[in-house]
């Protein structure tokens, strides 16, 4: 059985996800827009993530290199996240919160 809390952080709406006892938590951040500021590190660098086989021309390498976008990977579902914090790796899901 899994328990599900969800708490408002101004444009932010986080879910957590617990098993049973508490063992086992997921954090998930959806937001509206692209945040302009991680909420977890403050870092400005948010990256949008980019899914399935790259093309890989010289200016989406260099995305990738600078953290403009960051390789989600070919397997894509209906739950992914939509932008990452290029300096700490905390990931951020569109929704309306």
């Amino acid at each position: 059985m899994c328990r599900l809390v969800r708490k408002e952080y101004g444009q932010d709406t986080k879910i957590f996800a617990s098993t049973i006892g508490g063992h086992e938590v997921t954090e998930k951040t959806v937001t509206k827009r692209k945040p302009r500021v991680c909420s977890e590190c403050g870092s400005k660098r948010i990256a949008n993530i980019e899914y399935g086989l790259p093309y890989f021309s010289e200016t989406e390498r260099m995305d990738v290199e600078s953290g403009k976008i960051v390789l989600g990977g070919c397997v894509v579902s209906d739950d992914d996240p939509k932008w990452e914090c290029a300096d700490c790796g905390k990931q951020f899901w569109r929704g309306a919160p």
